[in-house]
């Protein structure tokens, strides 16, 4: 596929040189006869000028006589201005035909420069939009990667916080613990008594029982620390599905809105079209009731006329009857009077001529040519009429094909009014269903969410019964190592009262200076140091220690508290922004299985 690709470009590139090449020998070609044109009218001005005439013609200019050579002379000038003439005019063309040549190839030049120059202006633009669209998605991911950054660096500073927190409180028990056992230790050490020895065993059992339950309380501690990360992973887990499947409903839902847009306007077009075109037959229709109302009108006039005919025809017809029924007395009368003006024509001196009178041929004469013309003109009139009664019926035809078109076209309308109805009625009803689709997603999200809540209230209660229970046994277990102290600190001054009374009876009054009276000097010493390692003055109350020791930790505990509240508080809140997020958009399918398959994880 290469190779014929390759041997393809191959052919088109040897095709664009062959067309190059055709077109340069066709310039070449036209160049050429230009100039052969040129070279023969130089050659031909050339010839003129230097007047080398043929031998033949120069023979015969010598026989000729003087005035026919001076005719010959006159010839040749002309036809040396003649060939002149003729080389000029085609130097001329053929200057001519270079400057159309050259102020054509000059303007497609400036069309092809004027081509490239808006190819690059466009080109720039292009280059321009996409440098700004670059530098605004790069400033958009920079101002994202800004905000990520800072978010992760707030919340790795709050979990730093809270494991430093969690490492100090730790630290602390850790070192009270050391100090008790410490300071058991040295009063171990310090007592010598086999009820102090005896009591040792116990006392390492305290101290083991005492190490477990802090281990116990650290490894509670971090179940609880590795519980709520999990709780706020699968928190940020369901925010990051939740806002996928509204983004993706947000899509499904501007397709779908985008969808019907479209619909609508391709429905309105139609409507304009159509409304158009029966505007458009509207004025056709109006034309043709103008012209069947002057068609009428002009029928009526030549109905009238025709009644005025008809009614002067009766009169004349009955005009004729009259005169046919009284024709014998009028014939009679004629014929009488003609008779007598025969003879009383005779009776005169110079009689006159009634040939003329009573020639009755003029008078038939008019008297036919007299109807003929009504006639004629009735007959036009009628051929009239007829003409504006099959006018009158084209017109009619073609109102009536007019109305069948609107007739059709109003049908068409009402088709497509009927679909915009229908179509709007699906809309509605799929407008419906998501909204329903939304209520019962709604509600399932409700549901997921007092679930979630809840467990999270049923799983902060154990955590408060288990720091209940805590609390309970760390008190226990003060009040147990008090009582130890205390019992420790009356028998240590039961054992000092002992021996310095001891002490007292042994001595000599009468030698002050004995040996013995270093011992309650190092006793005063061991309680010095003991009272220091109790961090308590030699004469302050011994419940000191025990009420500093129980707000150390009730302050520690109020610190857990705060600290789970502040977690129970992050995730009441985020569980509510993301009911918020939820009630926006639309949901789909997609979000159901999601929710179902959240639940079936949880």
């Amino acid at each position: 596929m290469e190779r014929h690709q390759d041997l393809e470009a191959i052919i088109n590139s040897q095709k664009e040189q062959l067309s190059r090449y055709e077109k340069r020998l066709k310039d070449v070609v036209t160049a050429y006869k230009g100039l052969l044109k040129e070279k023969t009218a130089l050659e031909s001005s050339l010839a003129a000028f230097t007047g080398n005439a043929s031998p033949e013609k120069q023979q015969q200019l010598q026989q000729v006589s003087p005035a026919s050579k001076d005719e010959g002379d006159g010839e040749a000038l002309r036809e040396q201005v003649a060939t002149l003439m003729n080389s000029l005019a085609t130097l001329t063309a053929e200057k001519g035909r270079m400057e159309t040549s050259f102020k054509n190839d000059r303007k497609q030049l400036r069309e092809v420069i004027a081509e490239k120059e808006a190819a690059i202006r466009d080109l720039e633009d292009q280059v321009k939009a996409l440098n700004y669209t670059i530098k605004t998605d790069l400033e958009n991911c920079k101002t994202k990667l800004k905000h990520d950054r800072e978010e992760e660096c707030n919340s790795q500073l709050v979990m730093i916080c809270e494991l430093q927190k969690q490492l100090l409180d730790e630290r602390h028990l850790n070192e009270t613990l050391e100090m008790q056992l410490r300071d058991l230790k040295i009063q171990f050490n310090q007592k010598h008594s086999d009820k102090r020895v005896s009591e040792l065993p116990q006392a390492s059992d305290l101290a083991r029982q005492s190490s477990e339950q802090l281990e116990s309380s650290k490894k509670e501690n971090a179940a609880l620390s590795t519980l709520l990360q999990q709780f706020q992973g699968e928190i940020e887990n369901l925010k990051r599905q939740h806002a996928a499947a509204i983004r993706n409903e947000q899509r499904r839902v501007l397709i779908a809105e985008d969808r019907s847009k479209k619909l609508e306007e391709v429905h309105e077009e139609r409507v304009a079209n159509l409304e158009a075109r029966l505007a458009e037959l509207s004025e056709v229709v109006g034309t043709y009731d103008r012209l069947r109302q002057h068609d009428q009108e002009s029928i009526s006039k030549l109905k009238e006329k025709l009644s005025k005919l008809s009614l002067d025809k009766g009169s004349s017809s009955t005009r004729r009857l009259s005169q046919e029924s009284n024709v014998e007395r009028i014939v009679e009368e004629v014929s009488y009077l003609k008779n007598l003006l025969q003879a009383e024509n005779e009776k005169l001196e110079n009689p006159l001529d009634l040939s003329s009178l009573f020639s009755i041929q003029p008078i038939v004469e008019e008297i036919v040519n007299y109807p003929d013309s009504e006639l004629e003109s009735y007959r036009d009139l009628q051929r009239n009429y007829d003409q504006v009664v099959r006018d009158n019926e084209v017109l009619k035809a073609n109102i009536q094909i007019h109305k069948n078109n609107t007739k059709t076209l109003q049908e068409k309308i009402k088709v497509l009014n009927k679909n915009i109805d229908d179509l709007e009625v699906d809309f509605k009803n799929k407008q419906i269903e998501h909204n329903n689709v939304l209520k019962g997603e709604k509600m399932r999200t409700q549901e997921l969410i007092s679930a979630l809540e809840s467990d999270f209230k049923s799983k902060l209660s154990q955590l408060e019964l288990q720091l209940k229970k805590q609390r309970e046994r760390s008190l226990q277990l003060l009040e147990e190592k008090e009582e130890e102290i205390k019992s420790l600190r009356t028998s240590f001054d039961i054992l000092m009262h002992d021996t310095s009374g001891t002490q007292q009876a042994n001595t000599d009054p009468n030698n002050p200076s004995d040996p013995v009276d270093s011992l309650p000097v190092a006793l005063s010493k061991k309680i010095n140091a003991l009272n220091s390692v109790f961090k308590t003055e030699p004469n302050s109350n011994p419940e000191t220690h025990h009420i500093l020791h129980y707000a150390h930790e009730l302050a520690r505990k109020e610190i857990e508290i705060t600290a789970l509240r502040t977690a129970k508080n992050n995730a009441e809140t985020a569980l509510r922004q993301a009911l918020h997020d939820s009630e926006v958009p639309l949901f789909a399918n997609k979000t159901s299985e999601w929710w179902f398959a959240a639940l079936s994880f949880l």
